[in-house]
């Protein structure tokens, strides 16, 4: 299955928050995902909303979502790019046979010269072979020096169309690669939906990864105490008990693409927790692939959870 350039071996692959070093990488690449996404990265390293570096998130079991608050914990493109660390990402993937795919997250009110930051970097380290390129323009749980939250960089088309051509730029020039992608945040009103796909157009992405978290409160206990702690008191939403959201807003970006007569594709993300919610999305939704991250928390093993949905997809479709 072609997805932009890419001949995936299958419709299925990680999404953000999981693959942040060369062990992560080598871990998932041995997994039955079609194409490998590394990130999100910042370009200094971040420690997150959790100083210890576990994964902050719930799973509420009676209605299947699960609210996480990471805050992008990673290294920084920076110091991966130095070390040589990013470089042996990128091979390691391709010595399973996969597409790299690197998610940048640019978290400044100038994220423009993140880009330029981002240039050099890749540039100086030589990086060799980078398949695709994501922007991470979705994240809604960065905590801001005042404690508040980070503006959506998703929300803002005309600066996000700029990130965009600039990223595309490097893609012509320092640091080849054939692939651009845009990982969004959901719409706050099915009119925003024209307005970005014709930006994302115009700006000659290749894909967008709807949709990241839906913004949304950190859920509480009987005792009414927050279950997770984090500065701002906010969460992003996802999981299975998203699916009907995601759905819907999945058709908002489609209907959009046709009407700013777009030729990007959509890779489905958010709600698609099993084999039959893969097969809705792209049978019903002019998805192309799907990425998830949640049932690869859920899961105990990363290869498994990779095999099931698959299974299950496969089992899907020939029910159909």
């Amino acid at each position: 299955m072609f997805v932009g350039e890419f001949n995936l071996d299958s419709p299925f692959m990680n999404a953000g928050g999981l693959v942040k070093g060369l062990e992560d990488a080598r871990r998932m690449a041995a997994t039955a995902v079609g194409a490998v996404v590394a990130g999100s990265f910042t370009i200094d390293e971040k420690v997150g909303n959790s100083p210890n570096g576990e994964i902050v998130y719930y799973h509420d079991p009676q209605t299947m979502i699960t609210y996480n608050a990471l805050g992008m914990p990673n290294k920084g493109l920076r110091s991966l790019a130095a070390t040589g660390e990013l470089q042996d990402m990128i091979d390691v993937t391709h010595d399973a046979g996969k597409p790299f795919i690197l998610n940048f997250a640019p978290i400044s009110e100038d994220p423009l010269a993140e880009v330029t930051e981002l240039r050099a970097i890749l540039a100086r380290a030589k990086i060799e072979n980078l398949d695709g390129l994501e922007l991470n323009a979705s994240c809604p749980n960065v905590v801001t020096a005042d404690g508040g939250r980070h503006e959506l960089l998703s929300h803002h088309t005309a600066q996000l169309g700029d990130v965009l051509y600039e990223l595309d730029n490097i893609s012509w020039n320092e640091v080849p690669f054939g692939f651009l992608a845009v990982r969004i945040s959901p719409f706050r009103r099915k009119e925003d939906a024209l307005e970005l796909a014709t930006v994302i157009d115009e700006a000659q992405t290749d894909a967008v990864s709807a949709f990241n978290t839906f913004p949304g409160g950190i859920p509480v206990n009987q005792a009414g105490a927050q279950i997770l702690q984090v500065s701002g008191g906010m969460g992003g939403q996802s999981g299975l008990g998203m699916m009907d959201k995601a759905e819907e807003q999945t058709r908002w970006l489609d209907d959009a693409r046709t009407q700013a007569n777009g030729v990007f594709e959509i890779i489905g993300s958010n709600g698609v927790g099993n084999g039959k919610a893969m097969r809705r999305r792209m049978k019903n939704f002019g998805v192309s692939a799907v990425s998830a991250t949640t049932l690869f928390w859920e899961s105990n093993s990363w290869g498994e959870a990779a095999n099931k949905i698959l299974e299950e997809y496969v089992e899907a479709l020939e029910t159909a």
